[in-house]
């Protein structure tokens, strides 16, 4: 008895239209999967997910990979077996391979939801935003796996003890131990994502050359970024450290985003570990449509992007020896503070008259352009840091920012 027609079960496979249904919805959250896996090896840009942008922030952070491998990769393993499973499954094939098939089908299901309920916490809680790309995957994985369990052969093996086994059915308890394999890979991905995080996008040596003139006034240092030159002058900028320090690297960061917010605590950790060696040269590029027209439309998390640097550039105009300050209270707070609470906090600084004069000079706009020049020239995602020939985009763990630091430069730790 080769077809399921003629055994004696109490399943019933799903109609011809749902079995089709849930190889449809497989097949849009493998193509969803490819893509962004695809965007992950390639760094192709991703629609819709500009500098900035919850997308990018999700794409771009330390879960969206394990063991330097794109999550979106494994959805496209287990949405490919998916779609093979289902035809194995269908009433053509011998009981005994539909069962096997079934109980496949149910292990990846939950896998599935467990899954899809992981990466929405984390984008909650652990990232604050959301990737659409992302969410339409587990949308369309999800309704999958629902349908899947809706339509497969769950049931007592038995409904009289005297009858043979039913040969289609999966017993409740064997979909319990299927659930709880499903769980321990959820949660092996997760300790490995926690334990051994995968480090962010860094970009290849972008800078060909690199030439500092040295301590003085006049110091001037010309990076290299492909045919484009980039030259900064560390006293006429403001400045974390010292202008004359013996290695100065430029940071391109947003007061509002979140990496960049994580990178200003490993900066600070860097300018601890080699003391008077280093300087940064914090260039605020602002990813709020207000001052900004590469932003087409500002995430609500940097709409007041724009008022934060304003009123740390001004601060510098009025007194550049409390700008390190000022720069820091912006950072120090989990999320952002409100331009009304920096505005008090600058008024502490500063004389408030010279405070509001400085607001209104044109410089302030002068240097927002300019860092938005240089970020078209390197690209890619905030922050971004350029350290003698490299250029680094994303948020490196602490022994790599090491690691570049003192291959790139002389740097060395004074403690």
């Amino acid at each position: 008895m080769d077809n399921a027609a003629d055994i004696p079960t109490r399943y019933r496979p799903p109609i011809a239209a749902l079995r089709w249904l849930i190889r449809l919805l497989a097949l849009t959250a493998f193509g969803l999967s490819c893509y962004l896996t695809y965007s992950a090896w390639t760094d192709a840009a991703v629609p819709g997910c500009g500098p900035g942008s919850g997308c990018d922030d999700v794409l771009s952070s330390e879960w969206s990979k394990v063991l330097d491998l794109p999550v979106a990769a494994l959805a496209v393993a287990i949405y490919l077996v998916i779609l093979g499973a289902t035809f194995e499954a269908g009433p053509g094939s011998s009981p005994a391979r539909q069962r096997r098939a079934w109980q496949m089908l149910t292990f990846l299901a939950v896998l599935v939801l467990l899954s899809i309920a992981y990466f929405v916490a984390i984008q909650s809680v652990m990232i604050g935003t959301w990737c659409k790309w992302c969410m339409a995957t587990h949308v369309a994985g999800g309704l999958c796996a629902l349908l899947i369990l809706y339509a497969a052969p769950i049931g007592r093996a038995r409904v009289d003890p005297e009858e043979p086994s039913d040969p289609m059915m999966i017993p409740p308890v064997a979909v319990g131990g299927l659930a709880l394999f499903a769980l321990l890979g959820v949660v092996g991905l997760a300790a490995v994502q926690r334990l051994v995080p995968s480090d962010p996008a860094v970009a290849d040596v972008a800078a060909s050359t690199f030439v500092d003139t040295g301590p003085g006034p006049d110091r001037q240092i010309d990076f290299v970024v492909g045919q484009h030159a980039v030259r900064i002058e560390p006293h006429t900028l403001p400045m974390l450290g010292s202008p004359d320090a013996p290695v100065v690297f430029l940071e391109l960061f947003d007061y509002a985003c979140p990496h960049c917010r994580r990178l200003n605590q490993q900066l600070t950790q860097a300018r601890q570990r080699y003391g008077d060696q280093l300087a940064i040269a914090p260039l605020a590029m602002p990813l709020d449509g207000a001052c900004n027209p590469l932003v087409t439309v500002t995430d609500p998390r940097h709409e007041n992007s724009c008022a934060l640097t304003k009123i740390a550039l001004a601060v510098w105009l009025v007194d550049r020896l409390r700008f390190a300050e000022m720069h820091a209270w912006l950072f120090d707070p989990e999320t952002p503070p409100t331009p009304e609470a920096a505005m008090a906090f600058a008024e502490q600084l500063v004389a408030p008259d010279a405070l509001a004069q400085a607001l209104a000079s044109p410089e302030i706009e002068q240097r927002i352009n300019n860092a938005m020049k240089l970020y078209r020239l390197v690209g890619g995602s905030l922050p971004v840091l350029m350290i003698g020939p490299a250029v680094i985009q994303g948020r490196p763990g602490d022994d790599q920012l090491w690691t570049i630091l003192e291959t790139e430069t002389p740097l060395r730790p004074s403690r």
